[in-house]
């Protein structure tokens, strides 16, 4: 029988446990009021239930007689909470967030592969806008600055995942530079799911000889040379086949598979995929 579990149940459940384990945020003792770890919790909850300004943060610590309790607060005024935001150690945030993953590590062991793919690694990117003021020295272009996150999340199930690796820079850097990508896509026992955003057939080449399994999404005008084509393939397929990928910048050639297939998406429109990775065994 499913359970439904409400969402202020979690989120109750999320502070509790950075409550409970916040050394590095009680760091600031001879604060007088909003201290880091208390200032940490009103944002954190105010992020979990999407709340649109610190405005209605202390509106609804004011309202919240077990907000007041965890965070010693009563009521607080949105500029002071926005004064303190500005204040906040990162290297601090950044201790906490550690000291919790390996807690948790130890408590209950980091979640395991998928049982059917093996370990399966997600790359991915994803842009954090920052203020006008304070974000100038992310500047991306006129009236923009940001920061480009990009991950490796371990897949632990078909909507989980752990981030495994991280690297961090100014927006302007490409999904797919060869630095970020160097950091990212290391692992020979895991497969690394890329999407179109990080097509380099040089990088491909590159992984093929360091035995560094991947699966990456193609473009529709992506160049490739059929070697072989197989026949007999499943329902939803509609190529499979080994191709010959160039890197037009060396000449150097490597062989892959590249598998089409159809799928249907939420809004019940059918789409062709195309992917291509390392060829594992040969056709015929």
């Amino acid at each position: 029988m499913n359970t439904i579990v409400s969402n202020e149940r979690v989120v109750r459940q999320v502070l509790g446990v950075l409550g409970q384990h916040n050394t590095a945020l009680k760091s600031d003792a001879y604060a007088k009021k909003l201290f880091a770890w208390n200032t940490t919790l009103l944002y954190l909850e105010g992020i979990l239930q999407k709340r649109n300004a610190v405005g209605e943060i202390a509106q609804h610590l004011s309202s919240t007689p077990w907000m007041q309790k965890w965070t010693n607060l009563s009521s607080i005024d949105g500029s002071a909470l926005n004064r303190r935001l500005r204040q906040l150690s990162t290297d601090v945030l950044k201790q906490t967030y550690t000291d919790l993953v390996a807690r948790y590590a130890r408590t209950f062991g980091l979640p395991r592969p998928l049982k059917h793919f093996g370990p399966l690694a997600a790359v991915d990117a994803t842009v954090l806008t920052l203020g006008k003021v304070r974000g100038e020295w992310a500047y991306q272009q006129k009236g923009h600055n940001a920061v480009k996150m990009h991950v490796s999340l371990d897949l632990t199930g078909e909507k989980s995942a752990v981030p495994s690796r991280v690297v961090l820079s100014t927006a302007c850097v490409a999904d797919l530079d060869r630095e970020v990508t160097g950091a990212l896509v290391t692992r020979s026992e895991a497969t690394h799911l890329l999407d179109r955003g990080y097509i380099d057939y040089g990088q491909f080449l590159r992984w093929n000889r360091e035995k560094i399994r991947f699966v990456a999404r193609l473009k529709a005008n992506s160049k490739v040379k059929v070697i072989l084509q197989k026949e007999d393939v499943g329902p939803s397929i509609e190529q499979d086949a080994q191709v010959e990928l160039t890197d037009s910048k060396t000449g150097e050639t490597g062989i892959f598979r590249l598998v089409t297939y159809s799928f249907t998406d939420q809004k019940r429109q059918v789409a062709p995929c195309t992917g291509a990775h390392q060829s594992l065994r040969r056709f015929g």
